[in-house]
């Protein structure tokens, strides 16, 4: 019987570990379970070796970075400090890159607050995001049509922009913009979230504890999307 577990637990493993869509939470739950705390140590490289001697396999380069971007960001402060490793690490964990830039990436609003999402799930001390880190965050959201932080990005430090002479219907058209680009990285969230949940569970090692932290975040998400998109209609409506 034990075998047998085992080799299921193996199984579900390796199935997590080759799938290119795999989350860096998954990735970095199946490193901790099988290698300890030691790999916050490790050299880039050695993943790759420790992989393959443990299962067999040759983890696909896009995981292995998903991987690395988790534990940088807990073993360091540079995913709170320094822009071009937050940009970076936000797409990776968004499966929009497999590398980190040498400069700050324009990446989307919805990648970064995933990033977020999935570096605070495992960092149990966040770090203090700086003040570059916040006016970065700050440029992706008013390039993509943002007035205020979306909540998962509050940190952000939004550029200063005069309004006072914006007549109110400019204002009005400003706020739906925001709101309706508020509802997609909402609903990028909630699905990110279900899908992770999903994976988790194919891992026999993963807690209830665990699961029940992500499914609350998915149902505050699953709220707010619904209160947000009830808003974006009733204001898209006045502009009829």
């Amino acid at each position: 019987m034990i075998e047998t577990f085992q080799s299921e637990s193996v199984k579900a493993c390796v199935s997590v570990l080759m799938n290119p869509d795999a989350f860096g939470t998954s990735l970095y739950l199946i490193a901790i379970d099988r290698f300890g705390a030691e790999i916050h140590e490790w050299e880039p490289e050695m993943f790759d070796m420790e992989f393959r001697d443990e299962f067999g396999i040759d983890v696909p380069a896009g995981n292995q970075s998903k991987l690395l971007a988790i534990v940088s960001s807990l073993a360091s402060e540079v995913f709170y400090t320094d822009p071009t490793a937050f940009g970076s690490i936000c797409e990776i964990l968004s499966g929009g890159s497999d590398r980190i830039s040498d400069f700050p990436p324009m990446v989307t609003p919805a990648e970064l607050a995933w990033g977020v999402t999935e570096v605070l799930l495992l960092d149990d001390t966040p770090g203090v995001v700086s003040d570059e880190v916040a006016a970065y965050a700050g440029v992706v959201l008013d390039e993509a049509g943002f007035i205020n932080p979306h909540q998962r990005l509050s940190f952000a430090s939004m550029p200063s922009v005069y309004r006072g002479s914006t007549p109110d219907y400019a204002q009005r058209e400003e706020q739906i913009i925001e709101t309706h680009h508020s509802i997609l990285v909402d609903q990028f969230l909630l699905d990110q979230s279900n899908q992770l949940i999903a994976e988790m569970e194919s891992l026999p090692f993963v807690t209830e504890k665990m699961l029940e932290e992500i499914a609350g975040d998915a149902a505050k998400i699953n709220f707010r999307l619904r209160v947000e998109s009830a808003v974006y209609a009733e204001v898209a409506a006045t502009q009829v």
